[in-house]
């Protein structure tokens, strides 16, 4: 997963120094599709991770409504 630290390095590489996409992805190994990804966004975002579904509790679950 690509940190904010890294996103602020291509957009600076891209904006400011004028490098194209494809010099960005030699120097820093990201996929051109990704760089693209991060710089087509007007305000940087972090990247987040998503769940596919909920964590199922084995010990906990039977607890969890007392906790409540």
């Amino acid at each position: 997963m690509i940190k904010m630290a890294q996103l602020e390095d291509i957009r600076k590489m891209y904006f400011m120094e004028e490098l194209s996409i494809r010099e960005i992805n030699r120097r820093t190994g990201i996929h051109r599709d990704t760089i693209s990804k991060y710089l087509s966004t007007d305000e940087p975002v972090p990247p987040k991770y998503q769940l596919t579904k909920d964590k199922n509790h084995p010990v906990l679950g039977p607890y969890i409504p007392m906790i409540k």
